[in-house]
């Protein structure tokens, strides 16, 4: 039975088959995969197909026929041999056979995807990616999004960037849907990465798109949650804040209490901290650090700088439930960085939260209430001097 398939495959690969005679050959190839037993004979035949010259459109259509016909219920185990075997034929002609390869490895990866070897499935479309990296094909964006979905099912965190930076180029070729998930995707890298707000800003407004289901938006609303916390005070972390702080969806979700703590600038319990931490996942536990604790510490510093004036470490100790060289090197850090003004007196072991702070800035709207004042009276004078002129026998100032 192989020599009467390898003769047939060779004769009709030297002259110009009809359209009835490849669909016959490509069928008989796949039916032959059913058989664990035939796979060596199936496996002959497309060798034959292979060296055969100057029959490349026939070739093509045999190729592309068999790797369509290659799905259950052939077994995976033969799926992924065949696909592979006719890969390895087929590399040394990439560039006449590339839609044919390409889809041989969106074959093979599918495979080892379903077999839950997300890294290995990665692999075989990087390699697909990379080779047509200046290319437009057809379901280009759809075939980056599942990629990025496996490196990072994988932790193959340099691809997924590379992934991600490439898809966010072509955002354009993305319908409504795709672009969701483009956008979870990045969220997840970054978050990932631990740029917490990009990933928030990702997450955040997900948790209202309509292509995600309830359960999926309260997912992302959660990430996006965790994502504030764990980020540094940036100005873009003051606008969203006040959006989470203020969504009703919120505060059904653990750990609300303490976010609500930090945008009200009120002391964080350890019981908060507890709550909150139930909501982390092992990336943001790397090396076994704490990540929430020294974010804690300094917020509740800058909580303690609203209620006091002076205070002493003794007192900071008790308050904050850590040891004095942690509080006064934190202390010592927001002071360099100027995220927070204030006088560490060693002598006698106080703090002082800059005194005059609250009286210049009263000061400081009073003046501007006052000249927005004057400059409103001066201006209904100069459009209404008749009426202040009937009304005030004396111009007010103010």
């Amino acid at each position: 039975m192989t020599d009467t398939l390898v003769a047939r495959a060779t004769t009709l690969s030297q002259r110009n088959a009809t359209c009835d005679e490849v669909v016959q050959l490509s069928n008989e190839i796949v039916s032959l995969c059913h058989d664990q037993g035939s796979v060596e004979t199936a496996m002959a035949a497309v060798k034959a197909i292979v060296l055969q010259d100057n029959a490349g459109l026939v070739q093509r259509q045999i190729f592309s026929d068999i790797a369509d016909g290659l799905k259950p219920p052939i077994p995976l185990e033969t799926i992924k041999y065949v696909a592979n075997g006719i890969l390895n034929l087929l590399l040394s002609r990439a560039i006449a056979y590339d839609d044919v390869i390409r889809k041989l490895r969106m074959l093979l990866s599918e495979s080892f995807e379903e077999e839950g070897e997300f890294g290995k499935a990665a692999d075989v479309l990087l390699s697909t990616v990379s080779e047509t990296s200046q290319k437009s094909y057809p379901n280009r964006a759809q075939m980056l999004l599942r990629l990025a979905n496996l490196c990072l099912k994988s932790n193959k965190l340099e691809d997924a960037d590379q992934v991600v930076n490439r898809i966010s180029l072509i955002q354009h070729e993305l319908d409504s849907e795709s672009l969701a998930r483009f956008n979870y995707f990045a969220g997840l890298l970054a978050d990932r990465r631990a740029r917490f707000i990009d990933a928030a800003t990702r997450f955040y407004p997900l948790s209202t798109n309509v292509y995600l289901t309830p359960t999926e938006r309260r997912e992302v609303l959660k990430k996006a949650m965790i994502c504030v916390v764990l980020s540094p005070d940036t100005p873009m972390r003051q606008r969203i804040l006040p959006a989470i702080v203020g969504d009703d969806r919120c505060r059904s979700i653990e750990g609300f209490a303490l976010i609500e703590k930090m945008f009200m600038s009120r002391l964080i319990t350890q019981s908060d901290i507890d709550t909150f931490e139930t909501l982390l996942e092992p990336h943001h536990r790397v090396g076994g650090k704490d990540p929430v604790s020294k974010f804690v510490v300094e917020h509740n510093i800058v909580a303690l700088s609203k209620l006091f004036r002076n205070i002493s470490f003794t007192k900071l100790q008790t308050l904050l439930n850590k040891p004095f060289n942690e509080i006064q090197r934190t202390i010592a850090e927001m002071v360099i960085q100027k995220r927070l003004k204030c006088k560490i007196d060693q002598a006698t072991n106080t703090v002082s939260f800059n005194p005059y702070n609250h009286n210049l800035l009263f000061d400081h709207f009073f003046r501007n209430a006052c000249q927005g004042a004057n400059t409103i009276h001066d201006q209904i004078i100069k459009k209404y001097p008749e009426w202040v002129a009937k009304n005030f026998t004396e111009a007010p100032q103010v």
